[in-house]
């Protein structure tokens, strides 16, 4: 009995073995057929955590605001540390409009400053834009605009004039009754250039500037690009011939300075002498009433031209402190040469010799032809 038991039990541990050794066997080949390491596999290495990087993301922006220094950099700080490798990509995805050269830095990990090689162009809007797609860099837009800097001097006006202009008209009439109300505060005698549409929609306002002493000139009867090649001879005819007048004024503005051949001869034929600006201090882009003053004194001379809008938010605000200054720097603000015993004679030379030498007979014209020639100079 004793020997028949001790068989059975040498024989069911033999068939365990046998299970065991064929389970270990499947295992194996499972293994070698799924990749899967075993236990005595020596273990794949993992990748670091500086070898897959997030995208990054912008904390702060800078500069913002409507006076920035010229020299000031773009400051942009990330949500994380950019890598020595990552740099110069994230740097190239900048762009600024309008476009200049920028200078690169990383003062710490995490902070990129992009300083402007020539100075940002002084009151003009500049856009930034970094990162987008493809660049790694959640994309983030913002703007600044830059202030203009005070002049260190201002040229000497040695009793010439400085000849305001104000082309336009607002939607607002009360724009143009407050700017009337100011030059009158001032003692000031100006150019007007609205449309024509304008001006006859507003006669009593026109009769209202002549009286105060400036003078209602000719825009155009609806404020188009005379050079455009949609308009015929005979629509630009009736755009000059329409224009606003106060019945005096023969000086004639083409709307946003787009003068051609047509055009011109046109409005010669018309009896019209064309009458540009020297100094565009840029009102209708909507700068600072500081910027402005600083605008014009930095480019001002003896009998230059000055354009204004009507329309314009800011310039009524600038008047006061522009025109105190002018007249401290020796100009008489007034477009009439009985005004002004210092005005510039007719062909200074300069960019717009050829226009100056009819200014100074259009502009005689409007005292009656009693006074002697004077005429706009051109800025160098």
């Amino acid at each position: 009995m004793l020997a028949a038991r001790s068989l059975r039990h040498a024989a069911l541990a033999a068939w365990v073995a046998v299970g065991v050794a064929s389970c270990e066997r499947d295992h194996r080949a499972s293994r070698e057929v799924s990749g899967s390491p075993g236990p005595d596999a020596a273990p794949e290495p993992v990748a670091s955590a500086s070898a897959v990087r997030a995208p990054l993301s912008v904390e702060e922006t800078g500069p913002s605001g409507t006076r920035v220094r010229v020299r000031r950099p773009v400051t942009v700080r990330f949500d994380r540390e950019v890598s020595s490798d990552e740099r110069a990509a994230v740097a190239r995805s900048v762009a600024v409009t309008p476009p200049g050269r920028l200078v690169p830095d990383w003062p710490d990990a995490r902070t990129l400053t992009l300083a402007p090689a020539g100075g940002w162009a002084p009151g003009r809007l500049h856009h930034v834009e970094i990162g987008g797609d493809g660049t790694g860099v959640a994309r983030t837009a913002w703007s600044f605009r830059a202030r203009v800097p005070r002049p260190r001097s201002v040229t000497p006006g040695g009793g010439a004039r400085a000849i305001l202009t104000f082309d336009d008209a607002p939607a607002r009439h009360h724009q143009a009754d407050e700017l009337l109300d100011v030059l009158r505060r001032l003692e000031v005698r100006a150019l007007f250039f609205p449309t024509g549409v304008w001006a006859r929609l507003r006669p009593a306002w026109v009769e209202r500037a002549v009286r105060e002493g400036h003078r209602v000139c000719n825009h155009t009867l609806s404020h188009v690009d005379l050079t455009s090649r949609r308009l015929t001879e005979e629509d630009v005819r009736r755009e000059i011939g329409e224009g606003a007048t106060d019945g005096e004024c023969r000086l004639f503005r083409p709307p946003l300075m787009a003068i051609d051949e047509r055009a011109e001869r046109v409005a010669a034929d018309l009896g019209w002498e064309l009458f540009l600006w020297d100094v565009d201090p840029r009102d209708w882009d909507g700068l600072e009433a500081r910027d402005l003053v600083h605008a014009v004194l930095g480019r001002i001379r003896p009998d230059a031209v000055v354009l204004f809008h009507v329309h314009a938010p800011n310039t009524v605000a600038a008047l006061p402190e522009l025109v105190a200054r002018l007249r401290r720097a020796g100009y008489v603000p007034s477009w009439d040469p009985a005004d002004s015993p210092g005005a510039v004679e007719a062909g200074q030379p300069g960019l717009r010799e050829a226009p100056a030498r009819r200014w100074a007979d259009a502009l005689r014209s409007l005292d009656g032809g009693t006074h002697g020639p004077a005429s706009p100079s051109s800025l160098p």
